[in-house]
């Protein structure tokens, strides 16, 4: 495995390769310095970016969102299996051209999104196989602002929509149904480190709130007319039908309970549940409307609409 970036996501991905059956080879980042000690933690060989994939099979892309695209492009060229984490484009035209640059090949493109690996939400999906359709899916993201390398200080610039909207538009969308019904109008607002987005589907409404302030906590929850299923992430893991909880076993390691290990030993296999091409697009279609809905005073908007 390849790491481009060396910062704390970075970090996490080198820490949770080795019980995920990968081996770091290469590291390359902008900053030569933060390479060079990630590098050494990890046991592997700091690389110039240009070189990336290094030979290696797995690129993962841990960088500012703004150098994603080109790095992708480069992995996939290469016939690497390339990993970008969240948020994973800064614009929907990117995410465009990294459909077209995945069908191009010979590599294959999936996003990042631990959570949606984690032993809890892989038995928050089979409980929720066995149930009707949701009439209300709802979710909060509450977490401290990010304080490290270059994403210190953005949080009040990027906004809650930004930084934690992939996760909760994916984990949302999950609990509608498992082929993703059509978003069909977005509204939301922000202000400064707080926000929400409300989707509207056929037959079903979503909720979510965001945000950088207050008690960290991640949560999901889908209501129908035969039960609700409530997902806690953090800050204590826990899943419960109709308030009795059901029992998740798993590892105690965190790297391996909130999804990462999971998500870098399932690529490209039958588990897999990081993110596909058009799910990124989509849900990058999702976060644009969004963003254009808070400009406008919670104006409905259609995702894919210039």
């Amino acid at each position: 495995m390849a790491i481009a970036g060396a910062g704390g996501a970075a970090g996490i991905h080198a820490a949770a390769a080795k019980p995920a059956g990968l081996r770091v080879a290469a590291v390359a980042s902008a900053g030569g310095r933060s390479a060079r000690a990630l590098a050494g933690e990890a046991g592997a060989r700091r690389v110039d970016p240009a070189d990336l994939p290094a030979g290696a099979a797995v690129l993962v892309v841990a960088t500012p969102v703004a150098s994603h695209l080109e790095l992708t492009e480069r992995g996939l060229r290469a016939g690497a299996q390339v990993l970008v984490e969240s948020p994973w484009w800064t614009d929907v035209a990117d995410a465009r051209s990294a459909v077209e640059a995945d069908r191009a090949g010979p590599g294959t493109l999936r996003g990042a999104l631990n959570l949606r690996s984690s032993p809890l939400w892989r038995r928050a999906l089979q409980e929720r196989s066995q149930l009707d359709a949701p009439g209300h899916v709802s979710g909060a993201i509450h977490q401290p602002a990010p304080d490290w390398g270059h994403l210190r200080g953005r949080a009040e610039v990027d906004g809650p929509l930004v930084r934690l909207g992939a996760t909760a538009v994916t984990l949302a969308l999950d609990l509608a149904g498992p082929d993703w019904p059509e978003v069909e109008r977005v509204r939301a607002g922000r202000s400064g480190t707080e926000g929400w987005i409300d989707l509207e589907l056929p037959g079903l409404v979503v909720h979510l709130e965001l945000g950088h302030s207050g008690e960290p906590s991640v949560w999901f929850q889908a209501a129908g007319d035969d039960a609700v299923l409530r997902v806690e992430c953090s800050p204590v893991p826990g899943l419960e039908r109709n308030g009795a909880p059901i029992d998740v076993r798993g590892s105690a390691d965190p790297l391996t309970t909130t999804g990462y290990v999971d998500q870098l030993a399932g690529l490209g296999g039958p588990g897999d549940l990081t993110l596909d091409a058009d799910q990124m697009l989509l849900v990058t279609s999702v976060l644009d409307a969004a963003e254009r809905s808070a400009a406008e005073d919670g104006r409905p908007r259609t995702p894919g609409a210039d």
